[in-house]
């Protein structure tokens, strides 16, 4: 009994020592309490996953790739520079076409396409990388992280789940490759890019980024084929404008990306797209999902951060000013779906 009740005093102190990382005084003791409650929770779901209970959710232990996000937003809080290395191992888990692997594996680095072999795409997975690198440069003013390059997922999934390569195999590994053979990385600026860009361009028959899959729309028919989200198209607008204010505080003249990347920058070109032009945007982005079906060509382009900045601008404005107009209703408030 002696020694277990001092096993147990030395970990309900550990513990208590997690519980006060971060501590607030709001007033309030019950929602002081609360939030250091919320503080061990990143920390439990690190040891035993999200859905680890046989009667929650999938059962199956693991982390979705929002979890990987969302969860991170705490572990910066608490350590930011310890957090520098999982953020850049994240980003290896996006892939070419914007999409990403749905769950996290056991080891690090480890990404799995799907869950219980469904293959499905979710439209809000680019919004949290940005968002959590976001925290994370504000916590420690260290911007060069975007600068940092890492590699890309790959499967059997192509132009985010529309389509099957029926010659991939596990043999081929999961890790984007070029024509040479070698496995191509590019910066987390040009893993951000992707996922927001490609988004921007993704957009159904009322001119907002599609549904496709989410857990939220279970109860809607149809939602994957015909179903557009107003709540995330303005997030996405939101992103672009803060990637537009990481890349004027990098003060750098240029920026290096993959040389297909430049078919989503369209405002570089000499014919800019006119955006309210529903198919146009369709057609450039199935015209970049044909040029980045692996194996890549694994070329880089030097890009003028100035004319990045004013492309991410102008389709941030135009998203803002569409929702404004479109999407604002008789009673107050904007319409979400």
């Amino acid at each position: 009994p002696g020694i277990l009740s001092r096993s147990f005093e030395r970990t309900a102190r550990a513990w208590q020592d997690q519980a006060k990382f971060i501590e607030t005084e709001s007033g309030n003791k019950n929602f002081d309490n609360w939030l250091r409650w919320v503080s061990i929770q990143p920390i439990l779901r690190k040891i035993f996953g999200c859905s680890f209970l046989p009667d929650f959710d999938y059962g199956k232990g693991g982390r979705g790739w929002r979890d990987l996000w969302q969860d991170c937003l705490s572990l910066i809080l608490r350590n930011p520079k310890e957090v520098r290395p999982l953020i850049i191992n994240n980003f290896s888990g996006v892939r070419i076409d914007g999409s990403n692997a749905t769950v996290i594996g056991k080891k690090p680095g480890e990404f799995i396409a799907d869950r219980n072999n469904i293959s499905r795409i979710w439209m809000d997975h680019g919004i949290w990388p940005l968002l959590t690198t976001l925290l994370y440069i504000n916590q420690t003013g260290d911007l060069k992280i975007i600068l940092e390059e890492t590699a890309y997922f790959s499967d059997h999934q192509l132009s985010r789940g529309r389509e099957i390569d029926r010659s991939w195999s596990q043999r081929q590994g999961k890790s984007l490759k070029t024509s040479s053979a070698r496995v191509y990385k590019g910066t987390l600026l040009e893993h951000i890019l992707i996922q927001n860009l490609v988004q921007f361009f993704n957009v159904g028959p009322h001119n907002h980024i599609r549904l496709e899959n989410a857990d939220w729309n279970d109860g809607l028919d149809m939602a994957a084929q015909h179903g557009e989200s107003v709540a995330f198209s303005a997030m996405y607008a939101q992103n672009l404008k803060n990637l537009c204010r990481i890349l004027a505080g990098l003060k750098i003249k240029n920026a290096l990306v993959f040389e297909e990347l430049k078919i989503l920058l369209d405002s570089l070109a000499k014919n800019p797209l006119n955006y309210s032009g529903i198919k146009q945007k369709q057609r450039l982005l199935d015209r970049y999902f044909a040029a980045v079906k692996h194996p890549v060509s694994g070329r880089k382009l030097s890009v003028p951060v100035s004319g990045l900045i004013r492309d991410l601008e102008r389709k941030a404005d135009w998203l803002n000013a569409h929702i404004q107009k479109k999407e604002c209703l008789r009673e107050g408030f904007f319409n979400g779906y």
